[in-house]
C-alpha cells in the first residue's frame, strides 16, 4: 500500500476493464486495492469528455499511469 500513497491527491489517468478510461485525482485506496478517485472525467471514444465526479473502483485489473508536469510514466 505504500505503492498508492505516493500518489495522494495526484492527478491519473486509469484504463478500467471494458476499455473504460477516466482521469480524475486520487483521494483515499485500501488494502484490497480498491481506489477512490474524485473529480473524474470519463474519456470516451472521439475525444468526447463526460465529467463523473467521483468513482469507486472495485479492484480490477488496470493500466495505471500517473500524470505529472505534462510527462505520462507507465507504472504497471
Amino acid at each position: 500500500m505504500v505503492f498508492f500513497s505516493r500518489f495522494m491527491d495526484k492527478k491519473l489517468s486509469l484504463k478500467l476493464n471494458g476499455g473504460r478510461h477516466v482521469q480524475g485525482i486520487l483521494r483515499g485506496f485500501d488494502p484490497f486495492m480498491n481506489l477512490v478517485v474524485d473529480d473524474c472525467l470519463e474519456m470516451g471514444p472521439g475525444g468526447q469528455q463526460n465529467t463523473i465526479g467521483m468513482v469507486v473502483s472495485k479492484f480490477v485489473f488496470l493500466n495505471f499511469w500517473y500524470c505529472h508536469q505534462r510527462k505520462f510514466v507507465r507504472l504497471i
